[in-house]
């Protein structure tokens, strides 16, 4: 126990941290705690680190983080029959003598399926608020320096070179499904996981022959594996959704869960065309949220907003239109701006419709 409190140290730095003592006096330190900071796929995911006298890892808490639902989200998941977040589990015992980075970089950390970028983001903010800890409490001998690997496009000459790190850059994605069905229009992608479906509204990619398909999602469905066969129910006599599943395991591998996305745009090479690309997405290739980055290259322009409006599509396009504006608003400074500017560009697009104009400007207003 730490019956001397903890003491906040570090204030005049770029790292604070705080001593645990054993004794009133503190004169014995037995451990430090410190907080993690890392750019996850859509929030600053925050974890308290707690470490012992000797510079390893006795506990690891995600505090707070707003990650992408069904996928970033899991690195909170705990398990049937376990009692901590698994993803977390994995730092406990470990040290700067330690690889901890995901199996991807090279390292210790097993990465969430699906969700790289979060993944990533806690593991690089452990190891480097770690490696900080020992550099602040005189802890050199545990620091071990490692070689950062450049996967930038600098100095790439060769259309080869050029193909290597784009297959890099797609693998730290957090792919969210494989195409199932594809058109010139859209295509339907399955989940490996189910109910782990991509926001309604969010841009997402995939492959073709030739480039990047950029899609807006427009439809989700989770339906049985059997064409025809619905569902029965079966928690009459269960305490909670998740003890059902708990105790017919079985239920998981008889429905599957599917999106269905609207190709909005491609891009060839380093630029992006807000039109139809000249062939549809290749079935069984995989499909990834788009990074903020990109979302926001993507939005710089409003061409989009005529595919969506003259698409013919199974659901309400003003929800659709609505969504998409609101996601795509999360990756830029000022979102309300964002939104200001869409709504000025949907008012000359729907000049003739004000019920379709005042339906979307009122699900995209800022609160």
């Amino acid at each position: 126990g730490m019956e001397g409190g903890f003491a906040r140290q570090g204030e005049d730095t770029d790292f604070t941290y705080w001593t645990g003592y054993k004794d009133a006096r503190k004169n014995n330190p037995g451990g430090y705690i410190f907080i993690a900071y890392g750019k996850g796929y859509s929030s600053t995911i925050e974890t308290m680190v707690g470490v012992d006298i000797k510079g390893i890892i006795t506990g690891v808490k995600i505090l707070f983080q707003q990650e992408t639902p069904g996928l970033g989200v899991k690195i909170q998941k705990i398990r049937r029959g376990e009692s901590e977040p698994w993803f977390t589990r994995q730092f406990i015992g470990k040290s700067v003598l330690d690889d901890i980075a995901i199996i991807k970089d090279n390292g210790v950390i097993d990465a969430i399926s699906g969700a790289t970028i979060s993944s990533r983001a806690v593991t690089k903010s452990i190891n480097d608020g770690l490696k900080k800890l020992v550099e602040n409490t005189g802890g050199e001998t545990f620091f071990k320096e490692t070689e950062a690997v450049d996967t930038s496009a600098a100095g790439a000459q060769t259309e080869a070179e050029k193909e290597e790190i784009r297959k890099i850059k797609m693998a730290e994605l957090e792919r969210v499904g494989e195409v199932i069905q594809a058109s010139s229009t859209d295509f339907v992608a399955q989940c490996y996981e189910l109910f782990e479906l991509p926001p309604l509204g969010c841009l997402v990619k995939t492959r073709d022959s030739e480039g990047e398909l950029l899609a807006v999602v427009y439809n989700a469905t989770t339906s049985s594996i059997e064409p025809g066969r619905r569902p029965i129910a079966r928690g009459k006599d269960e305490a909670s959704e998740e003890a059902l599943y708990r105790e017919s395991p079985q239920l998981e591998k008889l429905f599957r869960s599917e999106f269905a996305a609207l190709v909005v745009g491609h891009r060839e090479g380093d630029k992006i065309y807000q039109y139809l690309p000249p062939k549809p997405a290749r079935i069984h290739s995989f499909v990834y949220l788009c990074p903020a980055e990109e979302v926001k290259e993507f939005s710089r322009t409003f061409d989009f907003l005529s595919t969506l409006l003259n698409a013919h599509l199974p659901v309400s396009l003003e929800e659709i239109i609505s969504a998409c504006l609101r996601q795509m608003s999360r990756a830029h400074e000022d979102p309300r701006k964002f939104l200001v500017a869409a709504g000025k560009e949907l008012a000359v697009l729907l000049s003739s419709e004000f019920n379709r104009l005042k339906a979307i400007l009122e699900r995209i207003k800022s609160d």
